[in-house]
């Protein structure tokens, strides 16, 4: 069975730790009635709520932080339409290089092929 991770928000856990006290039910039936899949989850939300309170049950992230800081994206001049066609000229040289070196790579490999025949 594949299971994702699901991500819950601070009021939920705390709604989930609220309806367990309150109907005294042990974790896995309220685990079972709030469809947390795994009743240890909700036993460490309590042990984190009774340790550091409400603030404890908001959303941290986990793993390693990013390490490139996120680059604001500058708006872009419009090309006038010298620039347009400038850059459509250098594309199109750039996609006739590739063919002219596809093709030789092509024919080399027949050749090569021919020979081993």
């Amino acid at each position: 069975m594949l299971t994702t991770r699901q991500h819950y928000t601070a009021e939920f856990k705390l709604e989930a730790i609220a309806y367990r006290r309150e109907n005294g039910l042990s974790y896995p039936q309220a685990a079972a009635d709030m469809r947390i899949p795994n009743e240890g989850t909700l036993y460490a939300w309590e042990r984190i709520f009774e340790e550091q309170g409400a603030d404890g049950l908001q959303d941290t992230r986990k793993g390693r932080p990013p390490t490139m800081p996120k680059q604001e994206k500058k708006p872009q001049k419009p090309m006038t339409r010298e620039q347009e066609l400038e850059a459509e000229n250098a594309y199109l040289k750039m996609e006739n290089a590739y063919l002219k070196k596809l093709k030789a790579l092509v024919e080399e490999r027949e050749k090569s092929a021919k020979k081993t025949k």
